[in-house]
């Protein structure tokens, strides 16, 4: 049997070969590739934007929005607001109030859950700003941080005026702090010297520190109250124990549980000068402080009459003033100096029976000021006197 197809051929027959070549054209299927690359990506995008996952940014920053204004609301400024999705991530909350700050951001309808953390807001190193799932509102701390030093709040009478110091959070507490202050202060003027210190922390609610100046009461006197945490201290003067012992109770009874410092002092009543000096007036009167003749020695009516002054002297200021009588045959005599002597006399004998030496000044008038003619012996006498006269 034949091995080939050459083998088969007879005598005088020729092989003929044929081959059919077919070529393929590349160029058609390569476009479909690139139209792929370009068209895809738009069209992701174009779905972006109107699916819900295109509107999460959106979402987000509205939600934040509402959450700061919510703690706005609940007098709570500075914070800072991210969310993830439903959940609320707020930083800058001062110690003391993160959970008004929860209560306050979860009460947003479409939040889930607040995640509170003190410290500075905007404060998230590992915050990524390509994250698309940032609402754009600065990213809360992870670190927690102290809060603002703690600043005493004042409130001092001064001369009919209430004057309030100390740190506030916002413009918000200053107001309503202000406005409380203003109704308890019984019509006395108000004067702002609150400064704003972004998370102060307040010994107590806005309204309740201003009501407090109700405390310093409507007696005479300056004084004021400082409230530091948990210790409200009471300073100046009121005119009577009672006064006293009303403003501790009205301050124990407006912060219960504080500690109330009473450093309160009882001012000596106001001296009525003109009624004290009527009645010096009246004792010399009835009988002068008259001195021996030539001498800076005390008569013993003299001396009577002194006595009986120093008790009127308490709490006021006098000049005790010599005088001598110009009389004839007193050329010996240095009228001026023993005027000077008779003054320091009784300057000395009123010390000794209780006056306040530094509450006196004594000065000689020599024979300048005589109260009745040198020409006769009782008016000599009348003339040889010291005088006392409230400053």
């Amino acid at each position: 049997m034949p091995g080939s197809v050459s083998d088969s051929l007879q005598p005088g027959e020729t092989l003929i070969r044929r081959t059919k070549t077919t070529n393929y054209d590349r160029r058609g299927g390569i476009l479909p590739w690139l139209l792929g690359l370009v068209l895809i990506p738009a069209l992701l995008a174009l779905l972006a934007t109107v699916t819900p996952f295109g509107k999460r940014d959106d979402v987000e920053s509205d939600l934040a929005l509402k959450s700061q204004n919510a703690l706005a609301a609940a007098g709570i400024s500075g914070a800072d607001v991210r969310m993830d999705g439903v959940v609320a991530n707020v930083s800058g909350v001062p110690a003391g109030q993160i959970d008004a700050a929860r209560g306050a951001v979860e009460s947003v309808d479409g939040v889930w859950s607040a995640d509170i953390a003190g410290g500075p807001a905007g404060d998230n190193d590992s915050a990524n700003p390509n994250d698309p799932n940032a609402s754009g509102v600065p990213s809360a701390s992870a670190n927690p941080v102290p809060p603002a030093p703690s600043v005493p709040m004042t409130a001092d009478l001064k001369d009919g005026s209430v004057v309030l110091g100390g740190s506030v959070p916002d413009e918000a507490a200053r107001a309503e702090l202000i406005a409380s202050a203003t109704q308890a202060a019984g019509g006395r003027p108000v004067v702002d010297q609150l400064t704003v210190t972004p998370g102060a922390t307040l010994p107590a609610p806005a309204a309740e520190l201003g009501k407090a100046v109700a405390i310093l009461g409507t007696a005479p006197g300056n004084r004021g109250l400082s409230w530091d945490g948990d210790t409200v201290t009471l300073s100046g003067s009121v005119p009577t124990e009672q006064d006293k012992a009303a403003a501790a109770k009205a301050a124990a009874a407006m912060a219960p549980g504080v500690k109330v410092d009473d450093k309160l002092t009882v001012a000596a009543p106001a001296v009525d000068k003109a009624a004290v000096q009527q009645q010096i007036n009246a004792l010399i009167a009835a009988q002068p402080i008259t001195f021996e003749p030539n001498t800076a020695t005390l008569t013993p009516a003299g001396e009577n009459t002194v006595q009986q002054i120093a008790p009127l002297l308490k709490g006021v200021s006098i000049e005790v003033g010599g005088h001598i009588a110009d009389a004839p045959g007193n050329d010996s005599v240095d009228g001026q100096q023993l005027s000077d002597q008779r003054a320091a006399t009784v300057h000395s004998r009123l010390t000794q029976l209780g006056v306040a030496a530094d509450r006196m000044t004594a000065k000689g008038y020599g024979s300048t000021k005589p109260v009745a003619p040198n020409n006769t012996a009782a008016g000599q006498a009348a003339n040889r006197r010291v005088e006392i006269v409230v400053l």
